[in-house]
């Protein structure tokens, strides 16, 4: 029914130990708190082939262990500083990620996946909740923040569900694309609001009506929990999208 669907990429999802002569030394270069949480990443990965598609993932491991998660990677290629890249990882459960300090150098294999926006054009519906932002944010980072200064930006709508207000993750930077950009809009919703939050509230898919109210959509772009990307689609099949036009990432 769907034209992608991933494997599990999120915070502690297990792999097949790659073949070493696959794996790439990066170094973490910034260590940020995204949430209550999540920690990001920055990381460096000096080898010049080392690039990457908005929305793709990457296998994280230390080197001499076993110890390995797969990560979509949650910003663009800079051409200011190539092999730069960032993840978000959960300091829930115990992911050795979330205890990696500034300095530390682990392995990295190529970037893989499907999931990607690159060959796709026209207007755009993103639908996260959680860390399922991350790939959705190098896609729209893509899209509004390293195109080619002359290039028209598509128009974009996102709907980003979390429970509380201190996880709306990349807050304050989708809030700047918005001001910014008249053709992008952000629409956070919360399950679990505090008494003085005046946002929308309830799940993503009770909004999606609202954000099709807007403008039509080319392609729409969803990742979350399986149980997140069933209702969406199905929400999405009722306001007239066809399958073919919606990519499905759950974790």
């Amino acid at each position: 029914m769907f034209c992608a669907v991933q494997p599990a990429i999120r915070d502690g999802a297990e792999n097949a130990v790659m073949d070493p002569r696959e794996r790439l030394n990066a170094e973490i270069i910034h260590v940020q708190s995204l949430s209550p949480s999540v920690v990001g990443l920055r990381m460096r990965c000096d080898e010049p082939a080392f690039s990457w598609l908005p929305g793709q993932h990457v296998e994280l491991g230390l080197h001499g262990t076993g110890a390995l998660a797969s990560y979509s990677i949650s910003s663009a290629e800079d051409p200011a500083e190539p092999g730069v890249f960032d993840v978000a990882a959960s300091i829930r459960g115990n992911s050795f990620l979330s205890r990696a300090q500034l300095g530390d150098t682990l392995w990295v294999t190529r970037a893989q996946g499907s999931f990607v926006r690159a060959r796709h054009s026209g207007s755009a519906l993103f639908v996260a909740v959680g860390t399922g932002i991350t790939p959705l944010r190098a896609m729209l980072q893509s899209e509004f923040l390293r195109r080619a200064p002359s290039a028209e930006p598509d128009a974009g709508v996102l709907v980003f569900g979390c429970r509380r207000e201190e996880e709306i993750l990349f807050r304050a930077e989708f809030e700047a694309l918005a001001n910014q950009y008249q053709r992008f809009s952000f629409l956070p919703t919360l399950t679990e609001p505090s008494a003085v939050w005046q946002g929308a509230r309830g799940r993503v898919q009770a909004h999606l009506a609202q954000a099709f109210a807007q403008q039509p959509f080319a392609h729409a772009y969803i990742c979350g929990t399986p149980e997140m990307a069933e209702a969406t689609t199905q929400e999405l099949l009722l306001l007239g999208m066809a399958p073919i036009t919606m990519h499905v990432q759950s974790y």
